[in-house]
Parts: structure tokens; C-alpha cells; sequence
């Protein structure tokens, strides 16, 4: 099971887990896709790292101050990089 999320923060994202981990399937899944500038965006990365029993994938580009903030499925927390114009 796939649960998708384009730019919402955190209400739905625990709804979407919450479903995920009701459901007890043996492999789910949470993609988390983000490009808004939010103050939350701290907050909502914390429960990201925090998720347990589900695979999260998460990436929220910051396009005016070039970073990006990215969870790949390989346990890491959240990694931030930035990048310089071409």
C-alpha cells in the first residue's frame, strides 16, 4: 500500500500514516513531496524521522534558497544539500 502526499504538512501526513499502520500491510509505503515554504517544515521533518513500521519517502525542494531536503528508503534521517545555479 502507497499513500502519495503533494505539499500538505502535518495533519494529513499522520492521517496517511495513521491509515498505513491500521491497515497492517506487510509493506507500506509514504510519499511526502514538497516545494512550499512553510515555518512547519522543521516540524513536519521531525515526524517524518519519527515514523516507525512504514517506509517514508520524502523530498521538499526550496527553490529560492537552492536546498534540498530528501529521505530516501535507506533508514537514514533526513539529509540536506544545496545546490548552486546552472
Amino acid at each position: 500500500m502507497i499513500e502519495l502526499g503533494l505539499g500538505y504538512w502535518d495533519k494529513h501526513l499522520c492521517a496517511d500514516y495513521k491509515k498505513l499502520e491500521d491497515s497492517k500491510v506487510e509493506h507500506g509505503y509514504l510519499v511526502h513531496l514538497s516545494r512550499m515554504r512553510s515555518a512547519r517544515r522543521k516540524g513536519t521533518e521531525d515526524l517524518i524521522n519519527g515514523m516507525q513500521d512504514v517506509q517514508v519517502v520524502y523530498v521538499h525542494h526550496d527553490i529560492p534558497n537552492r536546498r534540498v531536503f530528501y529521505k530516501a528508503l535507506d533508514g537514514k534521517l533526513i539529509t540536506e544539500v544545496g545546490y548552486s545555479p546552472e
